[in-house]
């Protein structure tokens, strides 16, 4: 089977993320947040996104990781469905880096570095990449799942 094309997307310390290329729609640098009160760790602040307000998702809060709450050098704007045929949705990741493009080879799914009731529900696949552990996470859920219910 040939290479898939996608994105290596570096969200803190050693926690990184792929999406495929025709997620990634636009990458923000610096952008402007805007908190949300009372909102959870990991998505409590907001961009706005050629007139839309986006989520912003901390991957790396939500996996119990250090510096996965500080304002981000990065933001990857996400598309994703929630059923075939439905609209676009989109949403924003937290980055601590720009994205890499990268190609993966189809193989047997790597070990999650991860374990927990969070990423059982998450988690579509995972790989290695140049010594990495990388997930591959169902964006969907990720933005539209209240955090406590994936607990």
């Amino acid at each position: 089977m040939d290479a898939v094309r996608a994105w290596l997307l570096h969200t803190s310390a050693d926690f990184y993320l792929a999406v495929g290329e025709p997620e990634l729609v636009e990458v923000l640098a610096r952008p402007r947040t805007h908190y949300v009160p009372g909102a959870p760790e990991q998505c409590r602040q907001i961009i706005v996104w050629r007139d839309r307000l986006l989520p912003m998702v901390h991957p790396a809060a939500l996996a119990g990781l250090e510096g996965g709450g500080e304002q981000p050098v990065f933001v990857a704007v996400i598309a994703y469905q929630e059923a075939p045929g439905e609209p676009l949705q989109y949403g924003a990741l937290a980055l601590a880096d720009a994205p890499v493009p990268i190609q993966v080879n189809a193989g047997p799914p790597g070990e999650p570095p991860l374990a927990g009731e969070v990423w059982d529900r998450l988690l579509l696949s995972c790989f290695r990449q140049e010594d990495k552990s990388v997930l591959v996470v169902d964006m969907e859920l990720l933005f539209n799942t209240n955090p406590a219910d994936l607990r």
